[in-house]
């Protein structure tokens, strides 16, 4: 039997680790799921897929951008809201920059900005709000 919890926010949601991750913690008890991705079109499938492993639970949306920061401080207000007071439990970050390419055919700026997305943003808003 699945034990309640809080609730989960999943930076990067997609059709594969992002939505299934998100599924399993929904049937495991999570109560709240919160996905994150920067399409908007694709978090709406994404969402149908989670609330249909746990109808019990509460799914939200919330678009964001990750390249770009004034993106993810608005996501994360959203999220705040959302939780009204109710405790993240978990975070999955699994944000990423997929595109095609040949192995180590990697441009310095392609680099530069996956890394970027991946580590950069939150870092950064993370020191911003407490500077010490």
């Amino acid at each position: 039997m699945a034990q309640n919890h809080g609730a989960l926010l999943v930076v990067g949601s997609g059709p594969g680790i992002g939505s299934h991750s998100a599924a399993h913690f929904a049937r495991e008890g999570f109560d709240r799921i919160i996905l994150m991705s920067r399409n908007a079109a694709r978090l709406r499938v994404d969402a149908v897929l989670v609330q249909s492993a746990a109808p019990e639970a509460w799914i939200d949306i919330v678009p964001v951008d990750l390249s770009i920061n004034s993106s993810v401080r608005k996501a994360l207000i959203d999220v705040d809201k959302i939780l009204d007071g109710m405790p993240l439990e978990c975070v999955i970050f699994n944000a990423a920059n997929s595109s095609k390419s040949d192995m180590l055919s990697f441009s310095a700026e392609d680099l530069q900005r996956d890394l970027h997305v991946i580590i950069s943003r939150l870092i950064r808003l993370e020191r911003e709000e407490n500077p010490y």
